[in-house]
């Protein structure tokens, strides 16, 4: 089965030391966004989890949820994954990863990226 969703990262927050250039932020923040899109092929809760930080909020047009910790991101991943695994997913190929850099430890993708799930 393959599916294409819209993989709506809005924001990027970079932690760990701050690179010595602008070329280095932007490589230390596509390997940030590419390994929490390594982690989400895992389907595993807690490994996804730990690239947000606390707290953290979902905001989307429709509603705004709030996840004071981990453990509380965890636990509405935990649901969603069950699902995607349901429908059969296997893996996904991620798009090559550009970013923008706004500030001092935060990056946005330069558009929405798109990823097809088998």
């Amino acid at each position: 089965m393959k599916l294409l969703i819209s993989v709506f990262v809005s924001l990027l927050l970079v932690s760990g030391a701050r690179a010595a250039g602008e070329d280095d932020d932007k490589v230390a923040a596509t390997k940030a966004l590419l390994e929490y899109f390594n982690a989400f092929v895992t389907l595993d809760a807690v490994r996804i989890a730990s690239h947000y930080n606390e707290p953290f909020m979902f905001v989307t047009a429709a509603t705004t949820v709030s996840f004071p910790t981990r453990a509380d991101i965890e636990s509405r991943l935990t649901p969603v994954l069950a699902k995607l695994k349901e429908r059969g997913y296997g893996h996904s190929e991620w798009p090559q990863v550009h970013v923008k850099l706004l500030n001092d430890g935060l990056a946005i993708p330069l558009r929405q990226n798109s990823c097809r799930l088998s």
